[in-house]
């Protein structure tokens, strides 16, 4: 079970910490990134986490709300929660991860390898900046799991 504790505001996104009671780690994570003034929070402290997750349309826009979750080689949650904007900063012992990504439609998984300094992982997913969206076997050859059916 992951525990989220309560978040501090910090510019236009929150500071978390995400605490797994299975992996007995305390997470500590910065969502955000919203508007320019966001960005810029993002980019002053990015520079003290190993994880940078951006999460985008295939158009470019930034989507945010995403529900992301971590897992270790062992499979066990290290973080859990909703971003408050498309970045997500994250510190994280070295090793290798899984992150699941969910929008209201789409929930699409990736392997991370976590090293001691930062690397950005962009996340895609099928919305283009138009609101619409490419078809249910163009989504699943591209590796995305349809949680909901609609036409096309």
């Amino acid at each position: 079970m992951t525990y989220l504790a309560k978040p501090f505001l910090y510019a236009t996104g929150a500071i978390l910490f995400s605490y797994s009671a299975l992996a007995a780690t305390l997470v500590p994570v910065v969502t955000g990134g919203v508007g320019e003034t966001g960005q810029q929070a993002i980019e002053r402290v990015q520079g003290q986490y190993n994880v940078k997750l951006v999460f985008t349309g295939e158009g470019g826009m930034y989507l945010s709300d995403v529900a992301v979750s971590i897992r270790d080689h062992e499979g066990l949650e290290v973080l859990n929660g909703v971003t408050q904007g498309p970045m997500l900063l994250a510190e994280l012992p070295p090793g290798h991860y899984t992150v699941e990504a969910k929008t209201e439609l789409f929930n699409k998984k990736r392997d991370i390898n976590v090293g001691k300094k930062i690397n950005t992982y962009q996340i895609t997913f099928p919305v283009k900046d138009n609101a619409e969206v490419s078809s249910r076997d163009e989504l699943e050859e591209n590796g995305f799991e349809v949680m909901m059916s609609f036409p096309g």
